[in-house]
């Protein structure tokens, strides 16, 4: 007709077919559209040239723009083909100011009768009458991370996003809920909800509670979206709310009392062992001496520097021979960890080369320095230090050695190791009577 309908507005990239028409060159795409258009010298004076098939030269359509320069527009335009084929192309999208580019954001194209061969332009075409949203490619990387903080109405959620080619504002959040592939912005069968985090690159992250029971199995996606309707998810990630029976404290037979946290399968002390005693409530030696320590085969700890204000905030300095020994340094239902589970946590967070950022405590309260360390787990390692097989000691509040109970060889214990400049996890293998802090997993 003579009138343009107005088709300005938003419309999902799902109800088309794309294909990519390479720029200023015939490709062959399997022929639905018989021309395809670049436009150049845009007015609004009813007139629009456009490139045709299989010529570099313009036909003339028919058309108008609907709206103003630098403003949202919509385009009619009416072409006739060398082969007799009609083509009506209505457009809708952004004039990019100071310049005759048409930033499209939806398109329906009809053509009547159309040919199969070869096509040419700077856009995306589609076939038949569908419509797309925005020319330009967009690479959306969306990533659901492991959650952690995990109790029994409250979990930590986080999530990544990068992107290419966007001309809109990418949006992130969370979707959650009891059935696996939750989506937003309408939400899927057991869906609780969705969260609004913002928008930009990189990692975000959310503390989620609305709606969450004890002893239940939630499915998480992350998600990007824009203001056209597009929607990325990430992977789905799983996990199992706390029963609210289960303690978040755990005492050992001193009667000092941890916290705790869980971390994806694993629940862990959040503060290094301080006990005196086995669980069997028999003494662990207390060795100050260096020559002592040197030459001791048998369980004994120490406080750092030999001051118990030391121990007070980093815990004791234990040697592998109490850390192994056979009536037992945990708690009741703990264990010092194998080199497996240890290894099982790293693995967790996203691996050796990222994971000691995640355990090791936020800040320089108690790090001088403290590269990437967000404690986004949970862990809250200390730099606790280490006693050498001299009696001396050194790395406190830049390094801490974490105890294995898994042999490396004959007199020498793998350990983890973080330090303050780094966001890695260091498998190390040291000696028996090395001076360790040491951490308990449950059973």
């Amino acid at each position: 007709g003579d009138t343009p309908p107005n088709i300005e507005g938003e419309y999902n990239t799902y109800e088309c077919i794309v294909y990519d028409a390479c720029a200023n060159a015939a490709s062959h795409i399997g022929g639905y559209l018989s021309s395809i258009f670049k436009y150049y010298d845009q007015t609004n004076t009813g007139t629009i040239k456009a490139s045709e098939k299989f010529s570099w030269g313009y036909s003339t359509g028919i058309g108008a723009f609907i709206s103003g320069y630098g403003e949202y527009y919509t385009v009619w335009l009416e072409c006739s083909n060398s082969d007799g084929s009609t083509t009506i192309l209505i457009e809708s999208g952004h004039k990019v100011p100071n310049s005759d580019i048409l930033d499209m954001k939806s398109v329906t194209v009809y053509t009547d009768n159309p040919s199969s061969g070869f096509v040419q332009g700077d856009w995306w075409a589609c076939s038949g009458p569908k419509r797309i949203i925005n020319n330009s490619i967009i690479n959306v990387n969306i990533t659901t991370n492991n959650v952690s903080n995990i109790t029994s109405s409250s979990v930590s959620l986080s999530g990544t996003l990068s992107y290419t080619g966007a001309t809109t504002t990418i949006y992130r959040g969370f979707a959650i809920g009891t059935q696996i592939n939750p989506t937003y912005p309408i939400m899927s069968p057991g869906q609780l909800s969705w969260t609004d985090n913002g928008s930009g690159q990189g990692t975000f992250t959310s503390t989620y509670s609305t709606g969450l029971q004890a002893n239940t199995t939630y499915f998480v996606r992350a998600y990007a979206s824009d203001h056209n309707g597009n929607v990325w998810y990430g992977n789905n990630v799983s996990f199992t709310t706390q029963s609210n029976t289960q303690p978040t404290t755990v005492t050992d037979v001193d009667g000092n009392i941890y916290n705790t946290v869980t971390i994806g399968s694993q629940t862990w002390m959040k503060e290094n062992l301080k006990t005196t005693k086995y669980r069997d409530g028999s003494p662990i030696t207390y060795i100050a001496s260096n020559s002592s320590w040197q030459n001791n085969t048998s369980g004994a700890y120490c406080y750092y520097d030999n001051n118990n204000s030391n121990a007070n905030i980093y815990g004791h300095l234990y040697n592998w021979y109490a850390v192994n020994n056979n009536k037992k340094i945990c708690p009741n239902g703990w264990h010092v960890p194998t080199d497996a589970d240890w290894n099982i946590l790293i693995n967790y967070l996203g691996g050796q080369n990222v994971a000691g950022g995640k355990m090791k405590e936020a800040g320089t309260v108690h790090w001088f320095t403290n590269t990437g360390g967000t404690n986004s787990s949970g862990f809250t390692a200390l730099p606790s230090g280490y006693r050498l097989i001299s009696g001396s000691y050194g790395g406190i509040n830049g390094t801490t050695y974490f105890w294995s109970s898994t042999l490396s060889y004959a007199n020498a214990v793998k350990t983890k190791k973080l330090y303050g400049s780094g966001i890695q996890v260091v498998s190390d293998d040291v000696a028996y009577n090395w001076g360790n802090p040491c951490r308990c997993v449950k059973d």
